[in-house]
């Protein structure tokens, strides 16, 4: 009977360790992939949800581009309308003025530069302002940008003992186009100076 006793134990172990490598083959068998399927289904999502991000992205560059091509489009047409000098400098007093009042910077004089009789397409032009400091650089600064083809070739810089402390004085020499061809006949390398 002893010997029924010790080898009950032994097959208790046996059928424990089958128990045990049942319930490990099960995971393994069941549990285990179907992890696998989760974190790959984790995973395709996430790459799924960086796809639509990248694609908003696209879809709101296209519409900036869109949006550009607008813009451009209507840049161009103003300026084609700009085809004679007295039209181009119509639109840069307005422009200057505008900006020059934005700002509070007041327009000193505005005259042609040099030689009376303008090129065909382009004009030399002498413009002075005076106000403060940084109202004189954001005016400078935006009048390249608004709807007529100014270009800022140099920009004077200086103090007039006639102003107020705070106030400065600026002499721009400027490029007005008033023909859209004679841009392309630009030097590239062309900069801008201040002294």
């Amino acid at each position: 009977m002893k010997e029924k006793k010790e080898g009950h134990p032994a097959a208790l172990r046996i059928a424990w360790i089958g128990v045990i490598a049942v319930m490990v083959g099960g995971y393994v068998l069941t549990v285990e992939p179907r992890d696998e399927d989760v974190r790959s289904a984790w995973l395709r999502a996430h790459e799924l949800y960086e796809l639509a991000n990248h694609n908003e992205r696209m879809l709101q560059g296209a519409a900036e581009l869109t949006s550009a091509r607008k813009r451009v489009a209507r840049d161009i047409a103003t300026l084609a309308a700009q085809n004679t000098s007295g039209r181009a400098m119509l639109a840069a007093v307005q422009v200057l003025g505008r900006e020059a009042r934005a700002r509070h910077v007041v327009v000193v004089a505005l005259a042609p530069e040099g030689d009376a009789t303008p090129a065909p397409s382009a004009e030399s032009l002498t413009v002075s302002l005076r106000g403060r400091y940084r109202d004189v650089l954001g005016t400078i600064a935006v009048l390249s940008t608004r709807e007529v083809l100014l270009r800022i070739e140099a920009a004077e810089l200086g103090q007039a003992t006639a102003l107020p402390a705070r106030e400065i004085e600026a002499t721009l020499h400027a490029r007005l186009y008033h023909g859209l061809a004679e841009i392309e006949k630009e030097d590239v390398h062309d900069q801008t100076f201040v002294r």
